[in-house]
């Protein structure tokens, strides 16, 4: 492929992208007029919150050397507050 083509390519790829960026969100979200967090959300997901909250990823504690001032046998992650 030669290189005027691989850049009218890329060219139209990144020009049509911010039209997604800026497209009307779906229907039922619609009515939403102000993001108050993961309340929002969980108003009518409230399983989505449940799954989140049960993920492996987010429940993740262990050993962390690398906090300055924080004991380093205390564990560390999402569900623990510093």
């Amino acid at each position: 492929m030669n290189r005027s083509l691989l850049l009218a390519i890329l060219f139209l790829a990144f020009a049509t992208l911010p039209g997604a960026a800026l497209a009307a969100p779906p229907a039922p979200h619609q009515a939403i007029t102000e993001y108050k967090g993961p309340e929002t959300c969980l108003a009518c997901h409230p399983d989505s919150g449940k799954e989140v909250a049960q993920a492996l990823h987010y429940q993740h504690q262990g050993q962390h050397p690398f906090l300055d001032g924080v004991d380093p046998n205390t564990p560390a992650g999402m569900m623990v507050s510093y």
